[in-house]
């Protein structure tokens, strides 16, 4: 689309609309019709086009209606259509078209909430994920004792016979769930942050009563801005404004210039801004990828309180890694995006999506991440457009320098997280060798192995203590650390970066066993397992390699020729206890056990 001129005229204390919305347009292909959205609960009273007279509409396509003209309109044709209406507008999603009462329900107050598909419940448009209007205006008419908020910058507001018209003027790319209105009796005030292109205006509207809860919130929000801007690159609207409308509705939304809040907590208001990079400026492409929206805002509200509140940071990434353990199951990535509770499910859109940004973070180092993030913020194939997770992905590899694919299978396609269990032999001298061996455990089946970057916190009888990394890659890895000093004990994870249930930690004497020459030549996981075996990352370069797999009672049950990189199927073996060897020409190159479960 090109641009919406949208003229209402609506009474918060009733349940109507009435408007009229201009609609330009460019054609793609040669064609003689334009698809537009509306809920059927709305009656079209006229359909206008200053140059194709006679305009027929097809309305049987349930919320779909059909403009034909009596003409063919060329490929990369520019017109547009009047498209006239009013009704009732019926409630879905969070509520598309609400009316609610404040001030001990003296005040009526009446918003809009589209996201994800309710835009057509309330005005003509083509309610998608794939075209953003280049601009639009929206001007609404109500009662004298109301005023409007909207999108962009207020240019005028004209009373006339008791009633007020405010004309609202937006010139950024807009997708249309992003487009909103809210009216009451809104105490107005603004304040003034400094940023990177200078002085932008933070435009309030508030109910009167909680004018004073609102002021303070939103002083605290100017230094959250100027922070957003060091992490993901200048304020995306700049030319215009942000800003609030106080709503009726739990929590917020984030309208683009101007977000719609039940009220002024520091969380929340971060939260909301942080959507004006992730979620406006670059939309989600599909519901399939709200972590893009979702995932982002959730922890760069993290990151307000790391930066500017640092005590309540750490409490912050407790409380959404419990919620994320409490379940075993549940993928990041949105396989049915006709259910908007799975879309906006807070446990894995919100909170599993921010802890992937987390360990992310982890992986890649803060430098690379945040240079990510502004690679992506600032791509100009993306910005003021629409983004897939391989495009985001693509770009955070680009600054790391190596694949992340195998950190997206498991964390954002794949369900559930690790546990581990963690065995350490300490050196009783200050010259010995710190052993650490890992183990883990999945809460859920779609993933074999979470490869990941581990923290390790060592405490020395000295009170020097030190974190070192350990790059976990299968199960029963043990890792041997020069260490300088008497080891007290260690800790897994001491900062919280993986997301991960709670396991165990032991100090135990570790023997080496034939087990070890096989983690020194490869790797075979995962351990338990059930349908696959992997052999992977062999330091030798040899043909005639033979897996021989044999039960506890030493029956072999399986012997197959591999490679440097193998699959073994054992699906067919029952649950038990199994002793692996690796051969060449006869000889045994490495033995290993293995569990195989059901």
């Amino acid at each position: 689309m090109s641009f919406y001129r949208l003229m209402l005229e609506v009474d918060p204390a009733v349940n109507y609309i009435k408007g009229q919305n201009v609609i330009y347009f460019k054609t793609n292909i040669p064609t003689n019709q334009i698809q537009l959205n509306l809920r059927d609960e709305l009656l079209i009273t006229g359909v206008y086009s200053q140059n194709y007279p006679n305009l027929q509409v097809d309305t049987s396509s349930g919320n779909v209606f059909i403009i034909k003209f009596n003409a063919s309109l060329p490929a990369n044709h520019i017109d547009s259509v009047e498209v006239s209406y009013e009704g009732a507008p019926p409630q879905t999603g969070f509520g598309s078209f609400n009316l609610a009462r404040h001030n001990n329900d003296l005040d009526p107050v009446m918003w809009t909430l589209s996201e994800p598909y309710g835009a057509e419940d309330w005005w003509p448009c083509k309610n998608s994920l794939t075209d953003k209007a280049d601009s639009m205006d929206i001007v609404v008419t109500c009662p004298s004792a109301y005023r409007v908020g909207a999108n962009g910058l207020l240019m005028s507001e004209i009373a006339n016979n008791g009633k007020t018209t405010f004309f609202w003027k937006h010139r950024y790319p807009i997708a249309t769930y992003l487009a909103a209105f809210a009216v009451t009796n809104y105490a107005v005030y603004t304040d003034t942050v400094i940023l990177k292109n200078g002085p932008l205006e933070i435009l309030n509207y508030v109910y009167p009563e909680d004018l004073s809860q609102a002021k303070q919130g939103t002083k605290e929000l100017l230094n959250v801005m100027i922070e957003f801007e060091d992490m993901a690159g200048a304020y995306p609207f700049w030319r215009e404004k942000y800003g609030h409308a106080q709503f009726g509705w739990g929590g917020g939304m984030e309208h683009q210039t101007m977000t719609f809040i039940i009220n002024f907590g520091f969380e929340l208001l971060a939260h909301e801004l942080a959507h004006q990079w992730f979620g406006d400026k670059i939309t989600c492409g599909s519901w399939q990828d709200i972590w893009l929206n979702e995932g982002f805002a959730t922890y760069m509200s993290g990151l307000a309180y790391e930066r500017i509140k640092p005590i309540y940071f750490r409490p912050f990434l407790n409380g959404i890694r419990n919620s994320v353990i409490s379940q075993p199951d549940g993928s990041v990535f949105v396989t049915d995006t006709s259910n908007v509770g799975r879309i906006f499910n807070s446990r894995l859109s919100y909170r599993k999506g921010a802890y992937i940004l987390h360990m992310l973070r982890w992986v890649m180092g803060d430098a690379k991440f945040f240079d990510g993030l502004k690679a992506y913020t600032s791509d100009t194939s993306l910005a003021y457009g629409f983004a897939r997770v391989n495009q985001f992905k693509g770009k955070m590899e680009q600054k790391h320098g190596s694949s992340l694919t195998g950190f997206f299978e498991d964390w954002y396609y794949g369900q559930g997280h690790p546990t581990y269990q963690i065995q350490y032999d300490a050196p009783v001298n200050a010259s010995g060798k710190l052993k650490i061996r890992v183990n883990q455990t999945q809460s859920h089946n779609s993933v074999s192995y979470y490869e990941m970057p581990l923290p390790i916190k060592v405490f020395s009888s000295s009170g020097i203590d030190s974190i070192i990394r350990i790059n976990n890659t299968y199960n029963g890895q043990l890792f041997t650390i020069d260490y300088p000093y008497i080891v007290d004990s260690i800790q897994l994870d001491p900062d919280i970066w993986i997301l991960r249930g709670n396991g165990t930690t032991k100090r135990e004497t570790i023997i080496s066993t034939s087990n070890q020459s096989l983690s020194k030549i490869g790797a075979i996981y995962p351990n338990p397992c059930s349908d696959f075996l992997f052999l992977d990352k062999l330091n030798i370069v040899e043909e005639s390699l033979v897996l021989s797999i044999k039960n506890i009672y030493g029956a072999k049950v399986l012997e197959e020729k591999v490679d440097t990189r193998s699959r073994i199927s054992v699906s067919t073996l029952p649950a038990g206890l199994y002793l692996v060897e690796l051969y060449k020409n006869n000889e045994s190159l490495a033995t290993f056990k293995i569990l195989k479960s059901n």
